[in-house]
């Protein structure tokens, strides 16, 4: 599949290293990162804070590596991510980054369907692990829409590879089969797709382990966390990560070009593909 091709929209950017870090860290508004030594480095700790500026819940990491956590009180959403690039390569346009073979860490949460879903039950299977917010108030629309037509690209292979949806949102983490993260972006009815969630204390963890960011603001529209997407091989080992990203409109919508979602499912397809056995 050939996917390099010249620029359709004019006002299309080309993706350095230095605008996708910069549009990264502007996603996560003042939130800081941290670099636990007993994970590898783009893992960041996560923080979960309520209006007020109250930190909820602390992580310490393994070993004597404590997690920092950042106490952070937004007043408005995070800013919208630049005009996203059409010209990029699929590995720049994906952000995506080797991660080796380090054994993915442990993810045990409960389905939209009120099932337990434990990562260790998926060896022998792609796993796509990322996250977004159950009310699909986020990135949800575009990411969502990527990933399913990623397991359309992928045909028959589509069946070798689980998605794990991780919820974002503190303030919604009961179980529902009719979960707007699955219904919005057409994820709902896809037996490989489960949006997982459960108590606050189990999303902190996974956040934890996984380098998610969750800050809550005054008001429970001002969520924000950073986006990240990994791919975990049939043997259970994260072998690279992607970073999501879209535009946020004034009125906290986020979308992105049919052009660069197109070419970004296929990366994830591509990707995805490249570890099935």
């Amino acid at each position: 599949m050939n996917d390099d091709f010249s620029p359709e929209d004019p006002q299309g950017l080309h993706l350095s290293e230095e605008d996708r870090a910069r549009a990264f860290n502007e996603s996560l508004t003042n939130a800081r990162a941290s670099l636990p030594s007993s994970f590898f480095k783009w893992v960041i700790a996560a923080v979960v804070v309520l209006g007020g500026g109250g930190t909820l819940l602390e992580r310490v990491m393994g070993g004597a590596t404590p997690a920092t956590t950042t106490t952070t009180t937004l007043v408005a959403q995070a800013p919208p991510v630049a005009q996203a690039p059409l010209g990029a390569s699929v590995t720049s346009l994906l952000g995506l980054k080797p991660l080796g073979t380090v054994t993915a860490p442990a993810l045990s949460l409960t389905t939209q369907l009120g099932k337990p879903w434990h990562l260790a039950d998926q060896r022998g299977h792609v796993v796509i692990v990322t996250f977004y917010d159950a009310r699909c108030h986020d990135i949800c629309p575009v990411l969502g829409a990527e990933l399913r037509m990623a397991l359309r690209d992928l045909g028959a292979r589509a069946s070798s590879v689980r998605v794990a949806i991780v919820n974002t949102d503190p303030q919604f983490t009961s179980v529902n089969p009719h979960v707007a993260a699955l219904d919005v972006p057409g994820l709902a009815g896809i037996p490989t797709v489960s949006f997982l969630s459960g108590s606050l204390n189990q999303l902190n963890d996974v956040w934890t382990n996984y380098g998610v960011a969750v800050s809550v603001g005054a008001q429970a529209q001002q969520i924000a966390h950073n986006n990240v997407l990994y791919f975990i091989d049939p043997r259970g080992r994260l072998r690279s990560l992607a970073l999501p990203f879209a535009n946020e409109s004034h009125d906290g919508r986020y979308h992105l070009s049919a052009t660069i979602q197109r070419r970004f499912s296929r990366g994830l397809a591509n990707v995805a593909g490249s570890l099935i056995r």
